[in-house]
């Protein structure tokens, strides 16, 4: 449930490093404010609040339930999750 795609500067800027450490490096050398990037993210489905607390349980957690509900609207039927809720 996590496919994003990042251009190959963006993964480059990623660097196998913490989400709280790159998203401040991609602040840095884009010029751009932290709101702004988080308003970038949310574009995506991604709370950004998650990455930069390097949480990536609650990531996951929220990432799936925001792209399930984009599938369950496309379809106009409910998602069943992993415990069999819908």
């Amino acid at each position: 449930m996590n496919k994003t795609p990042l251009s190959k500067a963006s993964n480059i800027a990623i660097g196998g490093d913490a989400p709280s450490a790159y998203l401040r490096r991609i602040e840095q050398r884009q010029g751009i404010s932290p709101d702004a990037l988080d308003e970038i993210l949310r574009t995506h489905l991604i709370d950004p609040v998650h990455l930069r607390n390097d949480d990536f349980d609650a990531f996951f957690e929220a990432r799936i339930a925001a792209l399930a509900g984009v599938v369950s609207a496309a379809m106009g039927k409910a998602i069943v999750d992993e415990h069999g809720n819908g």
